[in-house]
């Protein structure tokens, strides 16, 4: 019975989740500009969403997001960044606009008088305009080694392991390799949001899952040659361990007739 619950609370929180991130794309998409920092604020968002919204921002439009949860007198906000802006000394350097702020330098989180959010959303946009540079605002994916697929074996998997815990001071190492074929594709998910790949170059096949990519199964096919960025990964089913590659980013070099 709890299970059931817990299940049905999980798919009331993705549906909201995913109306309050439409909600707040086609926000920013409706400006006149695209802000160095974006700040949405609307009464439908929930707090227990905000956080992920504000992510979702980030991976769109690649600038630091504020999703504020608008109330009647206190709002409740959280914040994501980019690499290389610390956005919780952005913030307390406007502490007097805040009830209470607090976070790390790529997340965090203030409370604020719903009566400043127009002075808050002034002041830190003004803000941004000198502190954040363009070159902040081009996504870089740092790769750490080139590797052909052939080397990729459960021994070398357990070196990489050896590296971890991973996180933002010791992150997962990401490989890259040059021209392999795509040999099978599908689209998985229930809203066919995820792509699942078998990659194969000389005698190596892979399988490799590329998480959000699911829009890109109509730009591939069966005998593409790809550039593909990814981290080794292992992936257990049915009693079944097997390496595969977490795709994190792929460049269509041709298609063969």
């Amino acid at each position: 019975d709890l299970a059931q619950k817990l299940e049905t609370i999980n798919r009331e929180r993705q549906v909201l989740m995913k109306e309050s991130s439409e909600h707040a794309r086609l926000f920013v998409d409706s400006q006149p500009e695209l802000k160095k920092i974006l700040i949405v604020a609307h009464e439908s968002y929930q707090e227990g969403v905000i956080g992920l919204v504000a992510g979702r921002l980030v991976e769109t439009f690649y600038r630091p997001a504020i999703v504020i949860a608008k109330r009647d007198k206190l709002s409740k906000a959280s914040v994501r960044s980019i690499k290389g802006f610390n956005i919780i000394e952005f913030l307390r350097s406007k502490s007097k606009l805040f009830v209470n702020v607090g976070g790390h330098p790529m997340a965090a989180g203030f409370t604020v008088e719903t009566e400043k959010l127009e002075l808050l959303q002034q002041t830190l946009e003004e803000a941004a305009i000198d502190l954040i540079t363009e070159e902040m605002l081009f996504r870089v994916l740092p790769i750490d080694c080139e590797l052909p697929l052939p080397v990729i074996t459960k021994e070398l998997y357990a070196k990489i392991k050896t590296l971890a815990p991973f996180g933002m001071a010791n992150s997962e190492p990401v490989f890259a390799t040059k021209s392999v074929k795509i040999s099978d594709m599908r689209v998985i998910g229930k809203e066919g949001t995820h792509l699942r790949l078998q990659l194969q170059e000389g005698r190596a096949n892979f399988e490799a899952i590329a998480f959000g990519m699911g829009e890109l199964a109509g730009e591939l096919k069966i005998g593409d040659k790809i550039d593909v960025a990814y981290s080794i990964d292992e992936n257990t089913w049915n009693g079944n361990t097997k390496l595969q590659l977490k795709v994190k980013d792929l460049k269509i070099l041709r298609v063969e007739p």
